[in-house]
């Protein structure tokens, strides 16, 4: 997903890309990228902006080189980049869904509703924030965020014993990820979408363990029944606020799968579900705040029949959709974002 950009003269170029930098190899390689790119285009960077994760080796390249970066946060340049392939400065709604982003309060986002522009963005709403025991092992085995989803959802450790996922684990798995969330050694908070599709796609047998991020994800997609237009109902009192509480829905799939329900109906629902949870959400945000546009991007809308529910529930709502045609709406486009923020934050 990495890759850099140069922005000059109002023209935009993105290197190819460039995969992941955590190998020595890795990390050389964008550096000759990024080289090569400075040398073809005949520039010397007047300023350099990256994410605002203290840790990312991308991070540690700008801070390496030349002047002070501009640290920009994940999101907000997800947003900016689908508003400037589209030539919108205008404020906006950004919906952002992806895997894995920053957040300033020292949590991992993903589930992002944000309003602004290129010079500011308030968080105005985000999906309801989860442990995801261990870190990035909860990225790499979906089953610890179907314990942590199963868990909040149900309100206790109870319900998740029962789960033929949970009952596929080694013994004392299940323990040792109970005691990890109820001390908060190494469990992060998130609000990311990318992790819910993967709680639910383990959940149905999709992967309790993957070889390659989304994996999962991309199996509960690939079966979703199409054909039908069932919803999951709200089992209480629907309440649209800041925190958006989709626990609902893990109900309702830790409940049908019990029952013998076709996985693939399922998956349907939760997809159709979810899409219809966060367009009621856009609605009531965008006639609170006068807003009449909406930008989606982040990894989750590379999920083409989930993209699909929310553009065309967006526009029954009356909303201008801004979408990615050229940069890419996961990581790889997240450059372009990057660098008209920096220079918007430059010049003010």
């Amino acid at each position: 997903k990495s890759a850099v950009g140069l922005a000059r003269d109002g023209e935009f170029y993105f290197s190819q890309h460039l995969g992941e930098l955590e190998t020595a190899a890795g990390y050389d390689f964008y550096d000759a990228a990024i080289s090569d790119l400075l040398q073809l285009t005949g520039t010397t960077p007047e300023l350099v902006a990256c994410d605002m994760h203290p840790d990312y080796l991308s991070s540690r390249w700008a801070r390496q080189h030349g002047k002070p970066p501009i640290k920009v946060q994940h999101h907000h340049a997800h947003m900016v980049s689908v508003m400037a392939e589209n030539q919108v400065e205008e404020g906006c709604l950004g919906i952002i869904l992806d895997g894995t982003g920053y957040g300033p309060d020292g949590t991992i986002w993903g589930g992002e509703f944000l309003a602004g522009d290129a010079s500011h963005y308030e968080r105005v709403a985000h999906l309801r924030p989860v442990p995801m025991p261990g870190g990035a092992e909860a990225i790499r085995h979906p089953w610890r965020m179907a314990v942590s989803w199963v868990r909040q959802a149900f309100g206790g450790i109870e319900r998740v014993a029962g789960l033929d996922v949970c009952k596929r684990q080694p013994e004392g798995a299940i323990s040792l990820i109970d005691r990890m969330i109820d001390t908060g050694l190494h469990t992060p908070l998130t609000s990311s979408c990318g992790r819910l599709f993967d709680a639910v796609a383990a959940i149905l047998g999709l992967g309790d363990s993957v070889s390659y991020e989304a994996q999962a994800a991309i199996r509960l997609e690939a079966i979703a029944d199409r054909d039908s237009d069932d919803l999951i109902e709200p089992d209480g009192p629907e309440t649209i606020g800041p925190c958006l509480d989709p626990g609902y829905l893990i109900r309702a799939v830790v409940a049908e799968q019990a029952g013998g329900l076709n996985p693939a109906r399922i998956a349907g629902r939760f997809h159709r579900s979810l899409a219809t949870l966060l367009v009621h959400a856009a609605r009531m945000i965008c006639d609170r705040r006068g807003l009449d546009t909406v930008a989606l991007s982040g990894g989750v809308y590379q999920n083409h029949y989930f993209f699909e529910l929310m553009v065309s529930g967006l526009e029954s709502a009356g909303l201008r959709v801004l979408t990615h045609h050229k940069a890419p709406c996961n990581d790889g486009g997240l450059a372009l974002g990057q660098a008209i923020i920096a220079a918007r934050q430059a010049r003010r």
